[in-house]
């Protein structure tokens, strides 16, 4: 899953934008550089969800981002440059983020405490899939097999 899509997605069940969590996979693929699109995609972004993806993925981008959004407007400049020596270090960075970076396995937490799987680079978005934080507790209490890192109650049936 693209951290682009990841920015874009929100909670099913309480709308929600939902974080990235118990990254355990990542993969950078490298593709053309796009700074057309980028410029389009700044104002669309959740900034701060973007910032909190880099840090969970651990990126080095994380440097390059300022606290706040660029506006398009300063960047446009530099949209005619396809020369990787000369792109600004923000714009190298949204590109390595938004566009290269794809998170393989993985959480997303919704503030309300629902989680949802990525597996193999696929978010598990059924609200009937959620792991609700009342199923947590109840099966830590009944005595089911729980995932001691992520508290995920295990399937018995697979034994995983």
């Amino acid at each position: 899953m693209r951290l682009l899509t990841h920015n874009l997605l929100i909670c099913p069940v309480h709308k929600k934008p939902l974080a990235i969590r118990h990254v355990t996979s990542v993969d950078i693929i490298a593709v053309e550089y796009q700074p057309q699109f980028i410029l389009r995609m700044i104002p669309r972004l959740d900034w701060s969800l973007l910032r909190e993806a880099a840090l969970a993925v651990e990126s080095d981008c994380i440097d390059a981002l300022p606290e706040t959004p660029p506006r398009p407007q300063e960047l446009e400049f530099l949209e005619s440059t396809n020369d990787e020596v000369e792109r600004p270090p923000v714009m190298a960075a949204l590109q390595r983020l938004l566009l290269e970076t794809h998170v393989v396995v993985g959480q997303l937490h919704c503030e309300h405490g629902e989680y949802y799987q990525i597996d193999e680079g696929i978010p598990n978005l059924l609200a009937d899939a959620a792991v609700y934080p009342s199923e947590k507790v109840s099966a830590q209490a009944s005595g089911a097999p729980v995932d001691e890192e992520t508290a995920i109650p295990l399937d018995e049936q697979t034994g995983s």
